[in-house]
């Protein structure tokens, strides 16, 4: 990976290695946020209606 700072703007660059690693990590960090959903759905679900 390279960066490049130019003022405030930091850009950065991936080399031409394969992204498995990256894509795995993200794939993983998507079923946790699903994962996450779905209880806040759920905890919704059953807190609707009830009075405060």
């Amino acid at each position: 990976m390279t960066t490049e700072k130019v003022g405030r703007v930091r850009t950065c660059r991936l080399g031409p290695r394969r992204l498995k690693d990256e894509a795995a990590w993200i794939a993983r960090y998507g079923q946790m946020l699903e994962a996450r959903l779905n209880r806040l759905e759920a905890f919704l679900e059953r807190t609707k209606g009830t009075p405060s």
